[in-house]
């Protein structure tokens, strides 16, 4: 990994809207999604999703590192016992991503080709797998 600096400070203001993201839903202040472990972060960066910056903890594993740097956004280097307090799934694989969020109206996804499933006030967002492989 090149040399960078690594963000070691639980006052840093990217660590703490990425903290109280991850408590309220998995949404900033100023609205970016985040996107934990390596197969969300290169979803999105397939899907051409606008990815703001991944942080990858001092630890990240090879696959984490790859898909962070391959999205082609800056990437942080967050100290491991940090980066644990920004992961909301059990086991992390060292990498996160903010990710803008693409607007569209109801009209173009109506639109679209395909069905629409819409999913109102879920209170646990474990469920949207089961909702989503149900569906399909």
């Amino acid at each position: 990994m090149p040399v960078e600096t690594v963000l070691e400070s639980a006052a840093n203001p990217m660590l703490k809207a990425v903290r109280k993201a991850a408590r309220q839903g998995g949404l900033t202040a100023n609205g970016l999604a985040l996107a934990e472990g390596p197969h969300l972060i290169e979803e999105a960066a397939d899907s051409g999703a606008e990815i703001r910056v991944v942080l990858l903890a001092e630890n990240a594993s090879h696959q984490a590192e790859r898909a962070g740097r391959r999205c082609g956004a800056p990437v942080q280097l967050v100290a491991s016992k940090l980066f644990e307090q920004l992961s909301v799934v059990e086991s992390s694989q060292g990498a996160l991503a903010l990710v803008g969020l693409q607007e569209s109206s109801l009209e173009e996804i109506l639109a679209g080709a395909g069905p629409v499933l819409v999913i109102d006030r879920l209170q646990d967002p474990g469920n949207v797998g089961a909702i989503l492989r149900s569906a399909e």
